[in-house]
């Protein structure tokens, strides 16, 4: 049996988003992922700038997921959005994307150095 989950974020168009909200949403759709082993699509309006954010806050928490340690984990944002942007152009629209993707990772970094 095929499995489709639909779940859905509040998020204006042009700005950044609370790490508050994003995490938790983050998370959600991260259990379905291995409750359902299968494929996840993420999609704004555009497709670009939310979308962007996501993907670059998702690919963030699994690489801290991964590392067994803090001293094992290696962060460049700035190739991280490079990267998305090579597979679609004007990932990450806008500056205030950008400040949610690093105070997400900067939660990401406390909630790992708590667990320490």
């Amino acid at each position: 049996d095929k499995v489709i989950s639909h779940l859905q974020m509040d998020w204006e168009d042009g700005y950044g988003v609370e790490v508050n909200r994003l995490l938790p949403f983050l998370r959600d759709v991260s259990a379905i992922e291995k409750q359902h082993a299968g494929k996840t699509i993420v999609h704004c309006r555009g497709g670009y700038g939310r979308t962007g954010t996501f993907f670059s806050c998702m690919i963030l928490e699994q690489l801290m997921a991964q590392a067994k340690d803090l001293s094992e984990l290696y962060l460049n944002l700035e190739e991280l959005v490079r990267a998305l942007r090579q597979q679609r152009q004007g990932m990450i629209a806008h500056p205030d994307q950008l400040e949610t993707i690093l105070e997400f990772c900067q939660e990401l970094l406390r909630n790992q150095y708590n667990k320490a």
